[in-house]
């Protein structure tokens, strides 16, 4: 049953890649190994990070930027209630492919406009996330 979804998830992907436009998505690694700490130093505190096992210390977040590149088309948020999510003016809904299910805070580029994940909600009638429909801000 599966190989069904696969291939419904192929003809939704090529769909969208043909009539949408391309979209990066950045989300934000922090291997569990960093320790955020604070200390006092003469003129305040410092935020620095320590990792646990090498115990190297850093002042600079080590969380790392990583990209993805997908498709999207945008879809049109119909009706006024949607139970659990808050629409804001300006919000925008986002059908996207080929990219890991982005997390709420991520970031999406789309036609050169970095935009901020509110929510994802997976489509997948199977076991196969066919695509993600995104709130993004």
């Amino acid at each position: 049953m599966s190989d069904l979804y696969e291939d419904i998830k192929d003809i939704a992907s090529e769909t969208v890649q043909w009539l949408g436009k391309p979209i990066i998505l950045v989300k934000r690694f922090l291997d569990p190994s960093w320790v955020k700490l604070t200390r006092a130093i003469p003129r305040g505190v410092q935020t620095y990070w320590r990792h646990k096992v090498t115990l190297v210390e850093v002042l600079t977040d080590p969380t790392k930027l990583i990209e993805y590149k997908g498709f999207a088309v945008e879809g049109k948020y119909k009706g006024s209630f949607y139970p659990g999510l808050t629409i804001s003016a300006g919000d925008i809904r986002l059908y996207a492919v080929q990219v890991p299910r982005p997390s709420e805070g991520d970031s999406i580029i789309v036609g050169g406009i970095k935009r901020t994940v509110i929510s994802c909600a997976p489509i997948e009638p199977g076991t196969v996330a066919l695509m993600h429909d995104l709130q993004v801000r």
